[in-house]
């Protein structure tokens, strides 16, 4: 693990839009080569957290430090449920800045070749959440904040996702917060891996 760290909470407490309290009292540091998993009944507050760190929410108190510029963000899918008259591939070059690298794509291990062909338009839930997370991982990001990107996804997507996570932190100086469910890391031997249950924390 790096010993710089990439996210810096200090005693932090965060609520709803209307100022109702959700977390109290959080304090954490995430260095290089981490995967930080928020876990929590729903109403906890997992999502409003990773809004709270691209400073789209602010605290009620406390501070919330994202100490590198080099962020990709991930929320939810059903907040994507448009329709574009693109391929899968089209939607990856929107935000490729030198064009789409076909090799580049496939070699994320989340699509294949004939994936990248499908129309946005007509592909599954999991086909369009492998095709964001490509995206944003060929942006090369120091941190990965995903919210809740198994949803949509089978068993061995979510698999392959896990693991192709283990290996974004393994040269430790990249690392990874995950909203998810807290049995997703427990089927799998996934390494370092550190739990955040907001249950814990509530307001």
């Amino acid at each position: 693990m790096s010993a710089d760290l990439l996210l810096k909470l200090n005693d932090l407490s965060y609520g709803t839009p209307n100022g109702r309290p959700l977390v109290k009292g959080l304090s954490l540091g995430l260095g290089g080569g981490q995967i930080l998993a928020v876990t929590g009944p729903n109403g906890t507050g997992k999502s409003t957290l990773l809004q709270v760190l691209m400073a789209a929410r602010a605290p009620l108190s406390g501070s919330a430090k994202v100490t590198t510029t080099s962020v990709g963000y991930l929320a939810q899918l059903q907040n994507r449920e448009f329709h574009i008259p693109m391929t899968l591939a089209d939607v990856i070059t929107i935000h490729c800045r030198k064009g789409l690298n076909l090799a580049e794509a496939l070699d994320v291990g989340l699509l294949t070749r004939t994936d990248l062909e499908l129309a946005w338009n007509t592909a599954s839930g999991g086909e369009r959440q492998r095709t964001l997370l490509t995206q944003i991982l060929l942006s090369k990001p120091k941190l990965l904040i995903l919210d809740e990107p198994t949803n949509h996804l089978d068993s061995q997507s979510r698999l392959q996702l896990l693991q192709l996570l283990e290996r974004f932190v393994s040269d430790g100086s990249h690392s990874v917060i995950i909203v998810c469910h807290e049995k997703l890391f427990a089927e799998h031997s996934i390494r370092n891996v550190s739990m955040l249950d907001l249950s814990k924390y509530q307001g």
